[in-house]
């Protein structure tokens, strides 16, 4: 009897498979099909060379390049017939798909730092830009500058945040903080990324800054007691918990509210030394939550000066576990807005200034948090040592009573070392993880189960079991339609893209289900 030739698989580029390989695609084209969805893919010098382009740069429309870019035939090949669409242009920026559709269709943007950061974000060659890049010092210039250049651009009459700064001394960071409270999600959403200068220069202070001396006095006329910066403490905590299973969208609107109403009276009334120090401590906890809240609802740009505020307040008061704390968060959305390099360094120095007295579980956070940023930044190594270090801290947690904003458990930490492991292509382990850190999710927090969830989802496609990935989908799915959460739902427009695809029969449930829970929040269309 002949013996039967052997069975040849290939990739779809071409490139032989070896026997073993079940994922049916070469590494080449499974990592071009994960890094699709991570960031802008690189591009040729003749990329650039379209008169769509042209007409954009000569119209200083950075919309309009935009346009020229997601649409362009070069992309056709990887992200299909229509190119790149806003919903995926959106995730890149930190943006969702109605403000890419805005900035693309309404005037010309003027705001220097806006400008910056899509051609940073974009990789467009700066020769071509009317404007020049920052140096090295950050200063920034634009070239034949015009009257109608220092009008900023302002969607459906948005206000202009506040400058991203440290206040002078305390009484300027009590004035900002409550100024602050004016603003709504609406405000200052385009001007999402910070300058990663801008950051390091707030790090550096909240390293080395001396106490400023200023006394945590109140001089107004209404007299504040303990009992109000204890109930000041329980709003928060219900405030958390609503944000927790609700979303950043729901819990944020009541919550400036009460800052607005209640905290601001308080911080403008009459206290002493150790009564001001407990009420900006507080605050600086409650401007954190809302920090977070700002961020999930997808304004990362209010919630950057939350943050700030918060890293200030704490400092005034010597809470300096707190402040690493602070610089925990901003790394966790500078992740998200991949700046790598950025959230490394936040979580570094919050890790190196606390490392002396940290509590383990505080140990415990930070390194977790150091390992996801590391290996964002494909640093396999110091994510393994980080990873290590945050397991060996966490088996030192005893029954000591820790403040409640150091809300951080076993299943934190294996989410953490899901998704890193995830980043890492350390898929078997990182699946372990993910599905021990669903299991171990608290009751009541719907969007930290919807990421692990989503979590999973992306470590299964990355296994090529497309059916087990569509199943936990619609886990997402499920969560996603009890959450105002802009990060929920742009993880599932992300998963959309990934698992469609995948062209598997056994996706439809999912895809159905994910496009008209989107369609409902603007984010897709349904087809």
């Amino acid at each position: 009897m002949a013996s039967r030739s052997p069975r040849h698989h290939y990739c779809r580029c071409g490139t032989h498979l070896a026997k073993d390989n079940t994922e049916r695609q070469c590494a080449r084209c499974q990592r071009a099909s994960r890094d699709k969805l991570i960031a802008p893919p690189e591009v040729p010098v003749e990329f650039w060379q379209t008169e769509q382009f042209r007409q954009a740069f000569a119209a200083q429309h950075i919309g309009w390049v935009s346009r020229a870019y997601r649409t362009h035939p070069h992309h056709y090949a990887v992200y299909g017939p229509g190119g790149i669409s806003q919903t995926l242009l959106g995730q890149w920026l930190g943006l969702r798909q109605p403000q890419v559709s805005r900035i693309e269709t309404g005037p010309p943007i003027r705001d220097l730092d806006t400008l910056v950061y899509w051609a940073r974000v974009l990789r467009i060659p700066p020769r071509l830009l009317w404007f020049r890049l920052p140096e090295s010092k950050g200063h920034l210039t634009i070239k034949e500058p015009t009257e109608s250049d220092l009008v900023l651009f302002s969607p459906n009459d948005a206000l202009e945040l506040p400058t991203l700064q440290w206040a002078a001394d305390l009484n300027e960071a009590r004035q900002s903080s409550i100024s602050l409270w004016e603003y709504t999600l609406d405000d200052g959403r385009i001007g999402s990324a910070a300058d990663a200068t801008t950051l390091s220069v707030l790090t550096l202070r909240w390293l080395v800054a001396s106490k400023d001396g200023a006394s945590c006095q109140g001089i107004g006329s209404r007299p504040v007691s303990l009992g109000d910066v204890m109930r000041l403490r329980q709003v928060r905590r219900q405030l958390k918990a609503l944000d927790d299973a609700n979303g950043g969208g729901a819990a944020f609107p009541m919550a400036v509210a009460y800052l607005r109403q209640e905290v601001a009276p308080l911080l403008q009334g009459k206290y002493d030394e150790f009564i001001g120090r407990a009420l900006l401590a507080a605050t600086a906890e409650l401007k954190l939550d809302v920090g977070w809240m700002a961020y999930d609802a997808g304004n990362c740009a209010l919630a950057w000066r939350y943050m700030t505020q918060a890293l200030q307040l704490a400092h005034a008061v010597d809470k300096q576990l707190f402040g690493a704390r602070v610089l925990a968060a901003m790394s966790h959305q500078a992740l998200h807005l991949h700046q790598v390099r950025l959230a490394v360094h936040l979580i570094r120095a919050a890790r190196v200034r606390t490392e002396q007295f940290a509590p383990p579980k505080a140990r415990a956070m930070l390194a977790a948090m150091e390992a996801c940023a590391q290996a964002a930044d494909r640093r396999a190594q110091p994510c393994s040592m980080a990873l290590l270090e945050a397991e060996s801290a966490f088996a030192q947690v005893g029954s000591d009573d820790d403040p409640d904003w150091l809300d951080f458990d076993q299943g934190g930490l294996s989410g953490h070392a899901a998704r890193a492991l995830r980043d890492l292509r350390q898929l078997r382990e990182a699946e372990r993880h993910a599905v021990a850190s669903i299991a171990l999710c608290q009751d009541g927090h719907s969007r930290t189960r919807a990421q692990r969830n989503a979590i999973l989802t992306t470590t299964q496609l990355q296994l090529g079991d497309v059916e087990a990935a569509a199943a936990t989908g619609l886990l997402v799915v499920a969560d996603a339609w009890r959450l105002h959460s802009n990060l929920v739902d742009g993880e599932l427009a992300s998963l959309v893209c990934a698992i469609e695809s995948s062209g598997s029969a056994s996706t439809r449930d999912f895809l159905e289900q994910a496009r008209e829970l989107l369609a409902t929040r603007q984010q897709i269309t349904p087809r």
